[in-house]
């Protein structure tokens, strides 16, 4: 993980009212020092908002605290805090700043948004080319008697093969339960294609690759069920967003947030109590 020398912040960073609910807690102090450390260790660890110490481990509220020199108290008050406001994601046990890419230079977000034009660009045409294969690699064992009695055979390896495909295999199939939702709501499944390219795209391949059929039917059925319950579009949204922030997988907890009864009101009275505790 090469390093981040610094970050970008605007001068109005406090200002925003996410602060002013900050401001009204005993230590309120102690934590705006813990969010900018957050950052700046976001940006030395340059895993795009990503908490770690190494490709394989994250820093824990102990870490912090130990790398901080603060309080493991006061850390992890800060850390339960930041999750509620929105300003720390946790995804598979990883704390990661959200919005990462607003912390960083114009250069790099110019950077990520070529690679993200060249990545569509790449994904259109291997679809052009996926559209002119036959439907082909179904599963089957062929057995015949004729002269010889050879048994021929042929199985499809979603391990051997790239995500966009072991998924256009599934669905072309129709292996998945909620095909028909899928095949109704387009812009759905594209963004689902997209995001499937894009992992293609990523790398380690071990880290970034679905193979295998249930690990793929687990994923559709997270994504549609998060569609039936929050809609399509922000569904999408949130797919892209993950995308475009370069994550490592789709950060739910963004679109969670727009529960109906999790409303402004309800979130303050949350971070008042929990001050005064």
């Amino acid at each position: 993980m090469g390093n981040v020398k610094w970050i970008k912040l605007t001068v109005n960073v406090f200002d925003d009212e996410k602060f002013d609910a900050i401001r009204t807690l005993p230590d309120s102090n102690d934590i705006q020092l813990i969010w900018i450390k957050l950052l700046c260790l976001a940006g030395k660890c340059n895993e795009n908002g990503f908490l770690m110490l190494t490709n394989e481990i994250p820093y824990t509220e102990e870490m912090l605290a130990q790398h901080f020199r603060m309080d493991i108290g006061i850390v992890q008050r800060a850390i339960k805090l930041f999750v509620k406001l929105g300003m720390i994601d946790v995804e598979n046990n990883v704390y990661m700043v959200s919005n990462w890419l607003k912390y960083q230079s114009g250069d790099d977000l110019a950077k990520i948004k070529d690679q993200n034009r060249k990545r569509q660009a790449e994904y259109k045409k291997r679809q052009r080319a996926l559209a002119l294969e036959t439907k082909s690699n179904v599963t089957g064992n062929v057995t015949g008697n004729v002269r010889s009695n050879v048994n021929c055979s042929y199985s499809y390896s979603l391990s051997n093969n790239n995500n966009i495909e072991n998924l256009n295999y599934i669905l072309g199939n129709e292996l998945y339960k909620d095909n028909d939702f899928l095949k109704e709501n387009i812009e759905l499944l594209n963004s689902i294609r997209e995001w499937m390219e894009y992992k293609d795209n990523k790398k380690p391949k071990s880290q970034n690759h679905y193979d295998t059929e249930m690990g793929i039917k687990k994923l559709l059925s997270q994504i549609v069920s998060h569609a039936k319950e929050y809609g399509i579009e922000a569904t999408v949204e949130t797919i892209n967003a993950s995308i475009a922030n370069n994550y490592q997988g789709i950060v739910w907890s963004q679109l969670e947030r727009r529960k109906p009864n999790q409303s402004k009101a309800a979130d303050t009275s949350v971070i008042d109590n929990w001050g005064r505790t």
